[in-house]
Protein backbone atom coordinates (compact mmCIF):
# COMPACT_ATOMS: atom_id res chain seq x y z
CA UNK A 1 0.00 0.00 0.00
CA UNK A 2 1.74 3.03 -1.56
CA UNK A 3 1.62 6.24 0.72
CA UNK A 4 0.05 4.65 3.13
CA UNK A 5 0.02 3.65 6.74
CA UNK A 6 0.82 1.13 8.68
CA UNK A 7 -0.68 1.01 12.68
CA UNK A 8 1.66 -0.73 15.09
CA UNK A 9 0.29 -2.07 18.41
CA UNK A 10 0.94 -4.78 21.03
CA UNK A 11 -1.68 -6.66 23.74
CA UNK A 12 -0.43 -8.19 26.57
CA UNK A 13 -1.53 -9.41 29.57
CA UNK A 14 0.88 -8.92 32.67
CA UNK A 15 0.40 -9.50 36.66
CA UNK A 16 1.92 -7.44 39.57
CA UNK A 17 4.12 -8.99 41.83
CA UNK A 18 2.52 -11.28 44.47
CA UNK A 19 3.90 -8.82 47.55
CA UNK A 20 1.59 -6.08 45.44
CA UNK A 21 -1.49 -8.41 44.60
CA UNK A 22 -0.71 -10.85 41.46
CA UNK A 23 -3.61 -9.38 40.02
CA UNK A 24 -3.81 -8.44 36.14
CA UNK A 25 -2.65 -5.18 35.02
CA UNK A 26 -5.43 -4.00 33.26
CA UNK A 27 -8.12 -6.14 31.44
CA UNK A 28 -7.80 -6.94 27.90
CA UNK A 29 -11.04 -5.04 27.19
CA UNK A 30 -9.61 -2.16 28.08
CA UNK A 31 -5.83 -2.62 26.87
CA UNK A 32 -7.43 -3.34 23.45
CA UNK A 33 -10.23 -1.06 23.38
CA UNK A 34 -9.16 1.24 21.02
CA UNK A 35 -7.30 -1.33 18.52
CA UNK A 36 -10.68 -3.51 18.26
CA UNK A 37 -12.59 -0.23 16.79
CA UNK A 38 -10.25 1.08 14.58
CA UNK A 39 -9.43 -1.49 12.19
CA UNK A 40 -11.20 -0.59 8.62
CA UNK A 41 -10.06 -1.68 4.91
CA UNK A 42 -7.00 0.65 3.21
CA UNK A 43 -5.45 0.60 6.44
CA UNK A 44 -2.38 -1.89 7.90
CA UNK A 45 -2.32 -3.23 11.06
CA UNK A 46 0.41 -5.18 13.16
CA UNK A 47 -0.60 -6.60 16.68
CA UNK A 48 2.33 -7.84 18.39
CA UNK A 49 1.50 -10.70 21.45
CA UNK A 50 2.26 -13.71 23.07
CA UNK A 51 0.96 -16.89 23.00
CA UNK A 52 -0.88 -16.94 26.43
CA UNK A 53 -2.77 -13.86 25.74
CA UNK A 54 -3.81 -14.94 22.54
CA UNK A 55 -5.28 -17.95 23.33
CA UNK A 56 -6.60 -16.57 26.76
CA UNK A 57 -8.63 -14.00 24.98
CA UNK A 58 -8.95 -15.31 21.60
CA UNK A 59 -7.58 -12.91 19.42
CA UNK A 60 -8.23 -14.55 16.63
CA UNK A 61 -12.17 -13.97 16.94
CA UNK A 62 -11.52 -10.27 17.46
CA UNK A 63 -8.77 -9.65 14.63
CA UNK A 64 -9.63 -12.09 11.86
CA UNK A 65 -9.24 -10.05 9.42
CA UNK A 66 -6.88 -9.99 6.19
CA UNK A 67 -5.14 -6.20 6.65
CA UNK A 68 -4.11 -7.53 10.40
CA UNK A 69 -1.24 -9.41 11.27
CA UNK A 70 -0.97 -11.04 14.47
CA UNK A 71 3.04 -11.41 15.59
CA UNK A 72 4.49 -13.58 18.21
CA UNK A 73 6.82 -11.74 20.11
CA UNK A 74 7.45 -13.52 23.60
CA UNK A 75 8.86 -12.27 26.18
CA UNK A 76 11.89 -12.48 28.42
CA UNK A 77 14.91 -11.47 26.17
CA UNK A 78 17.70 -11.19 26.38
CA UNK A 79 18.20 -7.72 27.09
CA UNK A 80 15.14 -7.33 29.50
CA UNK A 81 16.57 -10.48 32.07
CA UNK A 82 20.54 -9.32 31.55
CA UNK A 83 20.50 -5.87 31.91
CA UNK A 84 16.80 -4.31 32.35
CA UNK A 85 15.19 -7.33 35.18
CA UNK A 86 18.07 -7.43 37.71
CA UNK A 87 17.39 -3.39 38.12
CA UNK A 88 13.60 -4.30 38.33
CA UNK A 89 13.95 -7.22 41.00
CA UNK A 90 16.33 -5.16 43.16
CA UNK A 91 14.40 -2.22 43.76
CA UNK A 92 11.25 -4.43 44.05
CA UNK A 93 13.01 -5.98 47.18
CA UNK A 94 13.66 -2.88 48.55
CA UNK A 95 10.47 -1.36 48.76
CA UNK A 96 9.72 0.12 45.62
CA UNK A 97 6.37 -1.57 44.75
CA UNK A 98 3.74 1.20 42.81
CA UNK A 99 6.10 2.23 40.42
CA UNK A 100 4.68 0.06 37.28
CA UNK A 101 7.99 -0.47 35.74
CA UNK A 102 9.36 -2.15 39.33
CA UNK A 103 6.22 -3.97 40.53
CA UNK A 104 4.19 -5.29 36.94
CA UNK A 105 6.46 -8.27 35.55
CA UNK A 106 7.51 -7.97 31.73
CA UNK A 107 5.97 -4.46 31.73
CA UNK A 108 9.26 -2.44 30.87
CA UNK A 109 10.00 -5.36 28.36
CA UNK A 110 6.77 -4.59 26.97
CA UNK A 111 7.05 -0.64 26.91
CA UNK A 112 10.11 -0.32 25.44
CA UNK A 113 9.39 -2.99 22.53
CA UNK A 114 7.51 -0.22 21.41
CA UNK A 115 10.31 1.30 19.58
CA UNK A 116 12.10 -2.31 18.70
CA UNK A 117 8.58 -3.18 17.34
CA UNK A 118 7.87 0.50 15.18
CA UNK A 119 11.75 -0.30 13.96
CA UNK A 120 11.04 -3.67 12.41
CA UNK A 121 7.93 -2.46 10.85
CA UNK A 122 8.43 1.04 9.25
CA UNK A 123 9.32 1.15 5.28
CA UNK A 124 9.55 3.15 2.94
CA UNK A 125 6.27 1.85 1.28
CA UNK A 126 4.44 3.48 4.12
CA UNK A 127 4.22 5.73 7.20
CA UNK A 128 4.41 3.49 10.08
CA UNK A 129 2.68 4.92 13.98
CA UNK A 130 2.39 3.45 17.21
CA UNK A 131 -0.50 3.29 18.52
CA UNK A 132 -1.05 2.01 21.84
CA UNK A 133 -4.20 -0.85 21.61
CA UNK A 134 -6.26 1.05 24.43
CA UNK A 135 -5.24 4.45 23.42
CA UNK A 136 -8.39 5.69 24.67
CA UNK A 137 -9.30 3.95 27.22
CA UNK A 138 -6.66 4.19 29.14
CA UNK A 139 -5.58 7.54 28.51
CA UNK A 140 -7.82 10.70 28.02
CA UNK A 141 -9.99 11.89 31.26
CA UNK A 142 -12.87 9.96 32.11
CA UNK A 143 -15.26 13.18 30.97
CA UNK A 144 -13.69 12.90 27.22
CA UNK A 145 -13.16 8.89 26.91
CA UNK A 146 -16.55 7.97 25.48
CA UNK A 147 -16.53 11.41 22.96
CA UNK A 148 -13.38 10.25 21.78
CA UNK A 149 -14.04 7.22 20.92
CA UNK A 150 -17.03 8.42 19.00
CA UNK A 151 -14.94 10.82 16.79
CA UNK A 152 -11.94 9.09 16.46
CA UNK A 153 -12.31 5.43 16.02
CA UNK A 154 -13.08 6.59 12.21
CA UNK A 155 -11.14 6.32 9.09
CA UNK A 156 -11.33 10.02 9.47
CA UNK A 157 -8.50 9.93 12.80
CA UNK A 158 -6.31 7.58 10.92
CA UNK A 159 -6.19 9.49 7.55
CA UNK A 160 -5.49 12.81 9.65
CA UNK A 161 -2.54 10.97 11.44
CA UNK A 162 -0.83 9.84 8.16
CA UNK A 163 -1.84 13.70 6.93
CA UNK A 164 0.48 15.08 9.52
CA UNK A 165 3.25 12.99 9.10
CA UNK A 166 3.26 13.14 5.32
CA UNK A 167 3.58 17.20 6.65
CA UNK A 168 5.84 16.60 9.42
CA UNK A 169 7.66 13.82 9.11
CA UNK A 170 7.32 12.48 12.57
CA UNK A 171 4.62 13.02 15.10
CA UNK A 172 4.25 12.76 18.84
CA UNK A 173 2.11 14.00 21.85
CA UNK A 174 3.87 16.11 24.53
CA UNK A 175 3.00 17.17 27.94
CA UNK A 176 4.26 19.96 29.00
CA UNK A 177 3.20 20.57 32.60
CA UNK A 178 3.04 17.38 33.49
CA UNK A 179 5.23 16.60 36.72
CA UNK A 180 8.35 14.42 37.15
CA UNK A 181 9.60 13.01 39.90
CA UNK A 182 12.56 15.07 41.03
CA UNK A 183 15.12 12.87 41.60
CA UNK A 184 14.25 11.33 38.04
CA UNK A 185 14.52 14.91 36.57
CA UNK A 186 17.59 15.27 38.15
CA UNK A 187 19.08 12.11 36.86
CA UNK A 188 18.02 12.33 32.95
CA UNK A 189 19.68 16.01 33.46
CA UNK A 190 22.68 14.52 34.69
CA UNK A 191 22.82 11.83 31.89
CA UNK A 192 21.55 13.76 29.52
CA UNK A 193 22.44 16.63 29.78
CA UNK A 194 18.95 18.34 28.75
CA UNK A 195 15.90 19.27 30.36
CA UNK A 196 12.56 18.24 28.24
CA UNK A 197 8.75 17.89 28.76
CA UNK A 198 7.34 14.39 28.76
CA UNK A 199 6.13 12.31 25.31
CA UNK A 200 3.91 10.23 26.42
CA UNK A 201 4.20 6.86 23.94
CA UNK A 202 0.82 6.26 23.30
CA UNK A 203 0.86 7.90 19.65
CA UNK A 204 3.87 8.73 17.68
CA UNK A 205 5.60 7.83 14.46
CA UNK A 206 6.63 8.78 11.32
CA UNK A 207 8.73 7.74 8.49
CA UNK A 208 10.80 5.63 7.93
CA UNK A 209 13.87 7.66 7.63
CA UNK A 210 12.89 9.44 10.93
CA UNK A 211 12.67 6.67 12.92
CA UNK A 212 15.77 4.72 12.12
CA UNK A 213 17.17 8.14 12.61
CA UNK A 214 15.27 8.25 16.34
CA UNK A 215 15.49 5.18 17.71
CA UNK A 216 18.24 3.04 16.34
CA UNK A 217 20.81 3.49 19.28
CA UNK A 218 17.50 3.28 21.78
CA UNK A 219 18.75 0.46 23.80
CA UNK A 220 22.12 1.91 24.18
CA UNK A 221 20.67 5.15 25.76
CA UNK A 222 18.51 2.89 28.26
CA UNK A 223 21.79 0.12 29.16
CA UNK A 224 23.75 3.54 29.66
CA UNK A 225 21.21 5.37 32.38
CA UNK A 226 20.39 2.07 34.14
CA UNK A 227 24.26 0.91 34.14
CA UNK A 228 24.98 4.55 35.56
CA UNK A 229 22.02 4.78 38.24
CA UNK A 230 20.65 1.54 38.94
CA UNK A 231 17.21 2.48 38.19
CA UNK A 232 14.78 1.87 35.62
CA UNK A 233 12.50 5.14 33.64
CA UNK A 234 9.94 4.58 31.13
CA UNK A 235 9.82 4.88 27.61
CA UNK A 236 8.34 8.60 27.84
CA UNK A 237 11.85 9.41 29.14
CA UNK A 238 13.76 7.64 26.25
CA UNK A 239 11.35 9.31 23.99
CA UNK A 240 11.50 12.53 25.01
CA UNK A 241 15.72 12.68 25.07
CA UNK A 242 14.97 10.95 21.37
CA UNK A 243 12.85 13.90 20.08
CA UNK A 244 14.05 17.09 21.88
CA UNK A 245 15.10 19.75 19.37
CA UNK A 246 15.50 16.97 16.79
CA UNK A 247 12.84 18.21 14.74
CA UNK A 248 9.72 16.45 15.18
CA UNK A 249 5.90 17.72 15.66
CA UNK A 250 5.15 17.77 19.08
CA UNK A 251 0.64 18.12 19.42
CA UNK A 252 1.20 19.59 23.09
CA UNK A 253 -1.21 19.53 26.08
CA UNK A 254 -1.31 20.18 29.93
CA UNK A 255 -0.71 17.64 32.59
CA UNK A 256 -2.56 14.63 32.05
CA UNK A 257 -6.42 14.96 32.55
CA UNK A 258 -5.49 17.35 29.53
CA UNK A 259 -4.11 14.82 26.43
CA UNK A 260 -7.41 14.62 24.90
CA UNK A 261 -6.34 18.26 23.66
CA UNK A 262 -2.92 16.90 21.54
CA UNK A 263 -5.35 14.21 19.66
CA UNK A 264 -8.15 17.25 18.97
CA UNK A 265 -5.69 19.40 17.54
CA UNK A 266 -3.78 16.20 15.45
CA UNK A 267 -7.89 15.69 13.90
CA UNK A 268 -7.96 19.74 13.26
CA UNK A 269 -11.10 20.14 15.15
CA UNK A 270 -9.93 21.80 18.39
CA UNK A 271 -11.38 24.57 19.49
CA UNK A 272 -10.18 27.07 22.39
CA UNK A 273 -13.11 28.92 23.43
CA UNK A 274 -15.41 25.46 23.05
CA UNK A 275 -12.93 23.19 25.19
CA UNK A 276 -13.40 22.39 29.10
CA UNK A 277 -10.66 19.66 30.52
CA UNK A 278 -12.80 17.23 32.05
CA UNK A 279 -16.00 17.80 30.16
CA UNK A 280 -16.87 17.49 26.61
CA UNK A 281 -20.09 18.77 26.33
CA UNK A 282 -20.15 22.08 25.20
CA UNK A 283 -17.53 20.47 22.56
CA UNK A 284 -19.57 17.71 20.97
CA UNK A 285 -22.57 20.11 20.05
CA UNK A 286 -20.29 21.83 17.51
CA UNK A 287 -18.48 18.47 16.14
CA UNK A 288 -19.41 15.31 16.29
CA UNK A 289 -22.69 15.47 14.05
CA UNK A 290 -19.73 16.08 11.78
CA UNK A 291 -17.76 13.46 12.55
CA UNK A 292 -19.97 10.62 13.13
CA UNK A 293 -20.91 11.32 9.06
CA UNK A 294 -16.90 10.55 8.38
CA UNK A 295 -17.13 7.27 10.12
Amino acid sequence: MKNGIKIVTSIYEVSYEEERSGTVYKSFPLTSLTIRDIIFEGFQYVIYTDKFTYEKYSMLDFFNKPNVEIKFKELNDDFYLKVLNPIREKKFKEGDIWERYYSVKNYVEIIFNKFKHLLDECSDEHNTIWMDAGLFGTSCNDGWRDYMVEIAHTPNFLNKINEKINEHDFICTRGLDIQINMDVKSRLFDFFDVSFATVPACLFGGKKEKIIQLFSNYEELLKGYVEKFEELISEQEILSVVTHENNVKFYDFGDWLDLQRAFLNIMDVFDEDKYLMDSCELYSTKYLDRYKRNR
